[in-house]
């Protein structure tokens, strides 16, 4: 991530990330698992389910920024919007 100022450990890796669209988390869980040791990667690997109900894999930067890995359809099959936040207002 590109910052004016790096943001405070504790406030870097939530709001603050990047989300990439992956077909089979566990398959991609398995290659980074395979691959983890080769560039000393040691922080937890573990898929879950977020808010959205979209399985998802969370990796952290060296500076502790997330990388979310996550699949397109939801654990359910039932489509979750893709934010609860209102639309933006037309720019006048």
């Amino acid at each position: 991530m590109l910052y004016a100022e790096l943001p405070a450990p504790d406030k870097r890796g939530s709001f603050h990330h990047l989300c990439l669209q992956v077909p089979d988390v566990d398959k991609a869980n398995a290659i980074l698992q395979s691959r983890a040791g080769k560039i000393n990667y040691t922080k937890s690997m573990e898929i879950q389910t977020g808010i959205n109900r979209k399985r998802q894999l969370n990796l952290y930067d060296p500076d502790g920024t997330r990388v979310e890995l996550m699949e397109p359809k939801t654990v359910d099959g039932v489509p979750a919007p893709s934010s609860t936040a209102p639309p933006p207002k037309p720019a006048i």
